[in-house]
């Protein structure tokens, strides 16, 4: 079963310039580890300066191999550590979601 991550949080007002940069960096370097890429989104409409970041996965184990690669590569945390600090403190909200079942004739 497919599992898509999602992670909201708020960019600093006149901090997007960096995010883009740190967060290219450290999508690139996930590439290079062969681990899962993924995508930014923000509103088209609503709350001001939102970012969204979704990876797809095969399955939990899938996810639970990539976060603990990722939380033991030095590399990734400091890029992640910069990334966080363009980011307003307390605004993050993360889910797990899966395909929602579809009812049979």
């Amino acid at each position: 079963m497919a599992v898509r991550m999602r992670i909201t949080n708020e960019v600093i007002y006149g901090h997007y310039p960096q995010f883009a940069e740190i967060a290219e960096a450290l999508e690139s370097l996930l590439g290079q580890r062969g681990w899962t890429t993924g995508s930014l989104w923000m509103p088209l409409a609503g709350k001001s300066n939102v970012i969204v970041y979704e990876r797809e996965f095969d399955d939990l184990a899938h996810l639970e191999r990539e976060v603990r690669a990722f939380q033991s590569d030095a590399e990734a945390t400091e890029l992640f550590r910069e990334l966080a600090s363009h980011l307003v403190q307390g605004s993050g909200h993360s889910e797990l979601l899966v395909a929602a079942p579809v009812a049979s004739p």
